[in-house]
């Protein structure tokens, strides 16, 4: 008998419970400093696969730029502006160890489509919902308890 889809949706929660943050963190990331002009972040984003960016400044996280954020910036204030002129200095974050589902909580508890992630004071990467998305669409298709 097959499952509900609310048993399914739950079933699927309880699974992304499982995985931990660091189990689907890409591993290539890119940081921007404070002083790096929008232009440059802009051509990151047409060569990487990354579209949000922690602001490290002296190995320390000062801020969070999403690609919202870069548009907006570039279309009010030019290319010349810097990433400390647009960023965001209080954001949510998450710990590598934490689970999927927190992150997922945060994400949409604000409103946001990705977070910087931490190991102690250290960021590791960005995490985002299309990174938790892969998930769910990888154990949907591979059914929860095979």
């Amino acid at each position: 008998m097959a499952a509900s889809s609310e048993e399914l949706q739950v079933d699927i929660k309880e699974t992304l419970k499982r995985f931990r943050v660091r189990d689907i963190l890409p591993k290539e990331f890119v940081t921007v400093t404070g002083d790096m002009t929008l232009g440059k972040i802009l051509e990151l984003i047409f060569h990487s696969h990354q579209e949000d960016f922690p602001v490290v400044d002296e190995s320390r996280l000062t801020g969070f730029i999403t690609r919202q954020d870069i548009m907006t910036g570039i279309h009010r204030l030019g290319l010349e502006k810097t990433a400390r002129d647009i960023m965001q200095a209080t954001f949510p974050k998450i710990k590598d160890t934490d689970s999927l589902i927190k992150a997922q909580s945060i994400m949409q508890e604000n409103e946001i489509r990705a977070l910087p992630v931490l190991r102690d004071a250290e960021v590791v990467g960005v995490v985002t919902l299309e990174d938790v998305g892969r998930v769910y669409a990888m154990i949907s298709k591979e059914g929860i308890g095979k």
